[in-house]
């Protein structure tokens, strides 16, 4: 939150961690009516010069996704929703730390969200290998794990979501993840 001082506007994307649809979104302003200069359309169909919310955007009468959004803070709370995003936090730091103490993988980066990218250094540059080792893995029936393209590399990328999620299974998904490597070298 360092610098929030110094800013207008927060958007937030609550899609995967509260479960909403995609396109759904919060946004945060500090002063309304340079937001209505800055930003707002002018809708000629509208009767009245009142200000209201339909001039922020070009969404027109598409589905109203912040119901959703409501529905999930009513129903689960604030509180709740906190402390899922608080666990797949603390959740993705113990991931980094196995990562380090794993003698195959290595971390790319250390996680301020639920995001931890990795790389397996003894296949560093063999996209291929990466690719055949993520379709073994994918085929486990175990966690989900993408594939990214960073600064020219193709690396692993693990999102924390589930409040489900523990420490064995993390552990479990590095060594099914060792297991479809060390297949895929004695192939």
């Amino acid at each position: 939150l360092n610098g929030l001082a110094d800013i207008d506007s927060v958007v937030i994307g609550p899609q995967k961690w509260w479960y909403v649809p995609r396109l759904c979104a919060m946004v945060f302003i500090r002063d309304a009516e340079v937001f209505n200069r800055r930003l707002a359309l002018d809708l000629p169909y509208s009767i009245s010069d009142d200000c209201h919310r339909g001039v922020w955007g070009l969404q027109g009468s598409r589905r109203a996704d912040a119901v959703t959004l409501w529905v999930t803070l009513q129903v689960l709370g604030a509180e709740a929703i906190a402390t899922t995003v608080d666990q797949t936090i603390a959740h993705t730091q113990t991931f980094h730390q196995l990562l380090i103490d794993h003698p195959l993988f290595e971390p790319t980066h250390v996680p301020e969200l639920n995001i931890q990218c990795f790389r397996v250094p003894t296949l560093a540059g063999q996209s291929d290998a990466i690719r055949h080792i993520h379709h073994q893995f994918t085929r486990m029936d175990g966690p989900w794990l993408s594939l990214s393209e960073w600064r020219g590399e193709l690396l692993f990328r693990l999102v924390l979501l589930s409040p489900a999620t523990d420490a064995t299974h993390l552990q479990q998904a590095l060594d099914d993840l060792q297991s479809c490597c060390e297949t895929f070298t004695n192939l």
